[in-house]
């Protein structure tokens, strides 16, 4: 019996939290990176509360961004690294499936801490506290459609390989042997 779509998403989230839960470090990698560059920006500025308050949504912006794209290194490596790749071409569920479920748990675990801190970083650019709701919003379907787009690039190169192994064992089964 093969298990549903939920049962499978379900199994991969749990994987993903509890290899998360063994390297914590690089949990929290993104967002420690994320006031890292506000704090940068905010000592190249000047510490002007004027200034500061001026740029802050562009630099909130630029170091959510910054973090995102280190966190996207993680998205299939440790996959690709373990073999569990090829068990997804083989698995009973679809691989767009399996990719989406990967795509959303590394959306929780990469972007929502960032938007979490982003109060904090917001009080450390002296963001005005009325911008704050548009800034979490924006950064929340922001941070979704760019995981979207970021993550397309490596799934279509997962989907080719599966098709490329596919295809392979297509031949092997077709051609006759030699023996």
């Amino acid at each position: 019996m093969s298990p549903s779509l939920i049962q499978a998403g379900k199994a991969l989230v749990l994987r993903d939290l509890r290899l998360l839960w063994r390297r914590r470090g690089d949990a929290f990698q993104p967002a420690l990176f994320a006031v890292l560059v506000v704090m940068l920006f905010a000592l190249a500025l000047g510490g002007e509360a004027q200034a500061l308050s001026r740029v802050a949504p562009a630099v909130l912006w630029v170091a959510v961004l910054l973090a995102g794209l280190l966190s996207l290194d993680t998205l299939f490596r440790g996959d690709a690294e373990d073999g569990s790749l090829e068990q997804w071409i083989l698995a009973p569920v679809p691989l767009a499936w399996l990719v989406a479920v990967r795509v959303a748990s590394h959306w929780l675990t990469t972007a929502l801490p960032l938007i979490v801190a982003t109060p904090l970083l917001g009080e450390l650019l002296h963001l005005p506290h009325a911008q704050l709701p548009v800034m979490l919003a924006s950064l929340l379907l922001g941070l979704a459609c760019l995981l979207r787009m970021q993550s397309a690039w490596p799934a279509a190169a997962f989907a080719g390989l599966a098709l490329l192994c596919q295809a392979g064992e297509v031949q092997r089964t077709l051609r006759p042997s030699h023996t």
